[in-house]
Parts: C-alpha cells; structure tokens; sequence
C-alpha cells in the first residue's frame, strides 16, 4: 500500500506541474523562476505517419536536443511548415530549431525532402539571428516552383534580414539579401505571373525610409522599383495588400509618428505602374517628405469596410462641435476612401463612428453629414447622436435633440432592465453582451427608423 500511495503522490505531483506549465504557457509567463524554459514545452507531441518521419529526420539532423522556433509574424506561424504545393519539388516539409548543443549557434533552417521513398535532409542553413521574423512562400526566381523566404530577425523590426532558399536540383541555395526590412509581402505585385518581394523600411541612421520591389532571377538580386516613404514614420501599425479598386492591386501601410502630446498616424500606398514601369507612391508629398495627407490621430487602418473585395483606406474629420485634434476616437467621422489610380483621384465609400472601446461601429447616413454629432459615457456604456446646432457668427453651436442612442448592457442587465424604462431595441449580442439602441425622438426630422439603425450597426472583428 505505500508503494502504491507513493506513486499516486509522484503522479499528482507530475499532473501539478503539467497543469503549472500549462497556464504559464496560456498567461505568456516566462517560467524561469521556476527553472525551466517554456519554450521547450512547446514542441509537439511525437507525431505519426509522414509527419513522424519529417521528426526523425529533424532529431537526426539537429543532433541531440533542440528547441523548435516559431516565427513571430504572418500567415505561417508553426515551426513546422508543410509543403502543400503539388508538383515535382522534393520539399516536403520546413523545420525551425536551435540546437541545445552550443551556445549562440543561432537558428537553423533544416528542408526536408523525399525521394524514391527515403525520407531525408535536402539543405540546412543556419543563421546567427535571434529569432525568426516571418516566413513566406512564393515563387520569386520564376522557376514555377515555390521559393522559401525568411525574414531573419533581431531585437527591433527594423534591423530584419531577407533570405530566400531555392531549390536547384535536388538540393536547396540560399541567397541572402544583405538588406533590412520593417515590413514585407512575398505576392505577384506586378501581374508578370510570379512573386515579388516588396519591402517597406523605415528611417534609420543607415538609410532614409524605402519603399522597394525586387525579385531573384538567376541567382541575384534584381530591384524592379522603389520608391520614397514618410521619414517621419517610425514603425508600421498594418501592412494590407489587395484591391484598391475594380482593376489595380496594391499595398497599403499604415504607420504612426510622433505629434507632440499624442501620436499620428499615416496611410502609404505602393503600386506597380505599369504603364512606366515603376512603383508608385501617390500619397508621398515629394516637397514635405511625408504622406499627411492621410494623417489622423486615431490608430485606423486600412481595410475592405463593406466587404466589396478591395482595400478602402480611412481619411477622418471632426464632427460638429469639436475644434482640435484629439485622440478620442468617437470624436470623429471616419470616412472610408479608395484610389483610382487611372484619375489620380479619391472615391469616398462611406462614413462611420467608430467605438473599438465597446467593439462596434455605426454607419452614418448622408442626410446627418454636417447635421450630427457624437457624445461618448464610457461609464454609462452609451454613445449618442445628436443633432448640431451651429451657432451665430462668433457664437459656438450647440447640441440638439437627441437622435440615437447606443447602449452596452450585461447580460443579466438587459435581461432585468424596468419594463417602464428607456425603449430600447435589440441590436446584437457577443458573449455575456448586448448591445442596444433607442431613438428618443422618433419624429424628428434627422431620426431614423429602427430598422435602418440596425443595419448601419455593426460588431466589429
């Protein structure tokens, strides 16, 4: 019986220490003052079938102990990456590690191949970063067959390195770039029928901010395009890349820069020309040096607003009432453009209040441009709209009637407000939340009706 109840003991001390490890993994905390390194607890269970080959091969090349290392941005963020492609490649699959056996031996890239059944190494390559930035794939030597791009990375996202592996036969190249990067895209920017590798850098002691497009071709390097970006932009909120109408694909950055008390913020966009033949950047003021034509003191970023396929990007006013530039996001219309690069010219696509706050938005009708502005209660959880009275000459306005009113409730809140209270109407739920809407004065000339304030309402992502 003691020995039993010593391995029951031993287990419920393994099953607190598992559990330990587990919520250090799920909170982000370091575990070092419990001595060990959460990282090594993330790799994989020992898989089966193919993948349990690609793990032989990994513990075979990495030599001993290891620990898997997982790029910190972009759409692949294992590190293990399978190759979906079909075709003729041998590559297989795509592990990050560091080895455990030497200090500062960097992080190694290890491609693994199949061949006639043989399950194996087709190149390693090691680098002397200290982490992995983010890996894209994308045929950028225009041989057809998808080409491995890695963004080595160090303490900043400025001081990033490109390199590109290729397979040449049966084995993988590597070509390394020798050029730093704040942002990257690996997409057919151009509509030559493969991938280009576009980068946006900011300003550092080493080069003024740089738009570039390049690709490899026979080994080397080939810039197609740059272009000049705001150097007064210090870091990139978002890159978005698509549509920025019916026929122009393009890249959008948002970037922020410093404004004194509060922060700005800009828009970029970059786009092949293909009429000359080079990446274009209609929004960067040549004599000024920046893009303030898109700056704003809120942090909204480009993105497809009403779902129609392409990129709108935002250009915000102060609504009636509001006289300086402010960060508070409700005090805003925020009005969604996208270019037309054959005029040369802006489209605005919509208006809409923002509240990521409380994580929705309100689309707002054309008849309350000028006419309507906004009041925030955080505390009360209510944003109302209200109808702007302008004020004589020299005379401030005021505000009028109340038009609409938006509330955020618990949910036991809404499910016990007084039957004799505000009238309010069911708009969405999300979680233990529901949100609300009133229209206090019905028959005003500026009220909506129910119906279309539930369609202008939206949760946002």
């Amino acid at each position: 019986m003691a020995g039993l109840k010593t391995i029951q003991t031993i287990w419920r001390r393994l099953a607190l220490l598992a559990a330990a490890a587990a919520l250090l993994l799920l909170t982000g905390c370091s575990g070092a003052g419990l001595g060990f390194d959460p990282q090594t607890l993330m790799s994989p269970p020992r898989p089966t079938g193919e993948k349990e080959n690609i793990h032989a091969v990994l513990e075979q090349e990495a030599g001993g102990g290891y620990t898997l290392k997982y790029p910190q941005r972009g759409q692949y963020r294992s590190a293990i990456i399978m190759n979906e492609e079909e075709g003729a490649s041998p590559l297989e699959a795509v592990a990050l590690y560091q080895s455990n056996q030497a200090e500062n031996a960097g992080i190694t890239i290890l491609f693994i191949g199949r061949e006639g059944g043989e399950w194996k190494s087709i190149g390693s390559f090691t680098n002397a970063a200290t982490l992995v930035d983010q890996v894209q794939l994308g045929d950028v030597n225009g041989d057809g067959i998808q080409d491995v791009v890695v963004g080595w990375g160090g303490a900043t996202n400025t001081s990033n390195e490109i390199c590109v592996y290729s397979l040449r036969g049966s084995a993988m190249e590597e070509i390394r770039l020798e050029r730093s990067y704040s942002e990257m895209l690996v997409a057919d920017l151009n509509s030559d029928g493969s991938d280009e590798i576009f980068t946006a850098s900011v300003t550092t002691a080493e080069q003024t901010a740089l738009a570039t497009l390049f690709r490899v071709r026979d080994g080397a390097v080939e810039t197609l395009g740059a272009a000049n970006l705001d150097a007064e932009v210090t870091g990139y909120l978002s890159l978005t890349a698509g549509l920025v109408n019916e026929h122009q694909y393009g890249v959008l950055l948002d970037g922020v820069k410093s404004a004194g008390t509060i922060s700005a913020y800009v828009t970029e966009l970059l786009y092949w020309n293909g009429v000359d033949r080079r990446l274009d950047a209609p929004f960067y003021d040549t004599a000024t040096g920046t893009a303030n034509y898109m700056r704003r003191y809120v942090p909204v970023v480009s993105r497809d607003v009403n779902g129609d396929g392409i990129v709108e990007t935002p250009v915000l006013t102060l609504l009636p009432g509001n006289t300086e530039a402010t960060s508070e996001e409700t005090a805003y219309l925020v009005n969604w453009y996208r270019y037309e690069n054959l005029e040369n010219t802006m489209e605005r696509v919509m208006g809409m209040v923002l509240n990521s706050r409380e994580g929705y938005s309100f689309a707002v009708p054309d008849m309350w441009r000028e006419q309507v502005t906004v009041r925030t209660d955080y505390q009360a959880r209510t944003m109302t709209f209200y109808e702007w009275l302008p004020g004589g000459e020299g005379q401030p306005g005021a505000l009028g009637a109340a038009l609409l009113r938006i509330r955020v409730f618990q949910r036991e809140e809404w499910d016990a407000r007084p039957a004799d209270g505000e009238a309010f109407t069911e708009l969405a739920r999300k979680d233990q939340l529901v949100y609300a809407a009133s229209l206090p004065q019905p028959g005003h000339a500026l009220s909506l009706r129910m119906e279309d304030a539930m369609d202008s309402f939206a949760l946002l992502e």
